[in-house]
C-alpha cells in the first residue's frame, strides 16, 4: 500500500507545482504511515522530489516529450497496480484534469478534484474541495478502495 503522486514536467524539468504535490503526498503518507512514491515523465531533476518527503521516484523516459493523456494514464495505471497504491495525488492543471478520469476508469478509482486540505477522515475518505468557482467548499466522501485526489 502506498501513495502515488504524478509530478508534472515540462522541457525536461519538474513544474513548480511538483514540490507542492510532493509535500501534500508526503504529509498524507505520514498520516497513514505508508510510503509516498512519485512518477514523473522526462524530468531530468525528478530526484529532487526526495527533499519533499517522497521515498521513491520513477522517472519514465520512454514516452513522448509532449503530454499524451492516454500514454501517461497507461503508465500511471501500471504503477498504481504494481505498487498497490490506494491514494493517487494529481495537481489541478489542465493536463491532470485530462489524465485523472482516464486513470480513474482504468483502476475503478474515485476521483475528487480540487482538494484543498488533507483528508478529514480516512475511513471513509473525506476531503474538502472547492466548489462554485472557488467561492464555496464541499466535503466529499468516498468509499472506494482507490482514490484520486
Amino acid at each position: 500500500m502506498s501513495i502515488l503522486l504524478f509530478a508534472e514536467s515540462e522541457n525536461n524539468k519538474l513544474k513548480r507545482n511538483a514540490a507542492e504535490i510532493a509535500s501534500y503526498g508526503a504529509a498524507l503518507a505520514g498520516k497513514l504511515n505508508i510510503d509516498c512514491v512519485a512518477v514523473s515523465f522526462n524530468a531530468d531533476n525528478a530526484q529532487e522530489l526526495g527533499q519533499f518527503g517522497v521515498s521513491k521516484v520513477f522517472n519514465v523516459t520512454n514516452v513522448p516529450q509532449q503530454f499524451d493523456a492516454h500514454v501517461y494514464a497507461s503508465v500511471l495505471t501500471h504503477y498504481i497496480n504494481s505498487l498497490g497504491a490506494t491514494h493517487i495525488i494529481l495537481g489541478s492543471s489542465a493536463d491532470a484534469k485530462f489524465l485523472a478520469p482516464l486513470v480513474a476508469a482504468n483502476t475503478d478509482a474515485a476521483y475528487a478534484p480540487n482538494v484543498v486540505a488533507l483528508p478529514h477522515e480516512q475511513q471513509p475518505l473525506t476531503v474538502r474541495r472547492t466548489a462554485f468557482t472557488n467561492k464555496a467548499f464541499a466535503n466529499t466522501t468516498s468509499k472506494a478502495e482507490i482514490n484520486i485526489i
